[in-house]
C-alpha cells in the first residue's frame, strides 16, 4: 500500500554500511506519527523513495549509527546487510553521498545537477566493466548505448540516464540555468518523466530548484544504490 508521507524527522543511520535510515515519520494514512526504517530495497514504493529523499538531504542532516548491545537486534542487522551490502562494495560511497547531501543543503543547482551526474558516469563505467562490455566510450551518450546494447542495462535505466544526461548538460553548459531559457525549458519533459519514475508521490512542479533537489539527485541516487548489486 503506497503512504504519503507529511512530515519526518530524526533520521539516523540504521547500520555501520549505510544501507537503510531509520527515522520518525508522520504518513497521511496514520493517525500518528511512528518509528520507520527506509531502505532502498524496501518492496514499497514509497519507503524507496522516502529512503532517496533522505539521502538527498531534504529531512536534514543524518544521525551516525549507534551499535546495540541486544544480540536479536544485531542478527537482524546481519540479514539486512546481507541483502544490501551496497556501501561495502563501494568504500568511496559513503564519502561520494556525503558530499551530494551538502551540495543539496547548499541549494546549488549547477552543483547538485554535476556532483550527481558525475558519480553516476563513473558508476556505469564500473558496472560495464565488472559485466564485460566490449568497450566503454569516452562520452556518458555513448556509454549508455553500448550499455543498453549490451544488456548491462534496463531499458527503463537507459531511459532515466538519457534523461539525466540532458539535465547534466544544460548544468554544464547553460550560465542561465532557468526555465525562461529556451535551451533549459526543454529538459521539463526529462525532469517530468524522472518524477513520474522515482518520486511519483511528489506533484508536478516547475521549481526547477525543487526538481534539482527533489527529482534529479533521488533519481541518480536510486540508480547509482540499484548498480552497485552489479558490482
Amino acid at each position: 500500500m503506497r503512504r504519503t508521507v507529511k512530515s519526518v524527522h530524526l533520521p539516523v543511520w540504521s547500520n555501520a554500511e549505510h544501507t537503510a535510515i531509520d527515522c520518525v515519520v508522520k504518513f497521511a494514512e496514520w493517525r500518528t506519527e511512528g518509528p520507520f526504517t527506509a531502505s532502498p530495497i524496501d518492496p514499497e514504493a514509497h519507503g524507496r523513495e522516502l529512503f532517496h529523499r533522505l539521502v538527498n538531504g531534504e529531512f536534514g542532516p543524518i544521525g551516525p549509527f549507534k551499535p546495540s548491545a541486544n544480540p536479536d537486534e544485531a542478527d537482524a542487522m546481519l540479514i539486512l546487510d546481507a541483502k544490501a551490502d551496497w556501501s561495502a562494495k563501494w568504500p568511496e560511497l559513503e564519502m561520494f553521498l556525503q558530499e551530494a547531501n551538502a551540495e543539496n543543503a547548499r541549494g546549488t543547482m549547477r552543483g547538485i545537477g554535476l556532483v550527481w551526474g558525475i558519480m553516476l558516469d563513473d558508476m556505469l563505467v564500473r558496472v560495464m566493466e565488472g559485466q564485460g562490455a566490449s568497450s566503454i566510450p569516452s562520452g556518458f551518450k555513448d556509454k549508455i548505448t553500448v550499455a543498453a546494447q549490451e544488456d548491462i542495462i534496463t531499458t527503463k535505466e537507459r531511459d532515466a540516464l538519457h534523461a539525466i544526461r540532458h539535465i547534466r548538460d544544460r548544468c554544464a553548459h547553460q550560465w542561465n540555468l532557468s526555465f525562461s531559457n529556451p535551451e533549459v525549458e526543454v529538459v521539463y519533459q526529462h525532469f517530468n518523466a524522472l518524477r513520474k519514475e522515482f518520486v511519483s508521490d511528489l506533484k508536478e512542479t516547475k521549481d526547477l530548484e525543487e526538481l534539482m533537489k527533489l527529482v534529479y539527485s533521488s533519481a541518480c541516487c536510486a540508480l547509482i544504490i540499484g548498480f552497485t548489486t552489479r558490482l
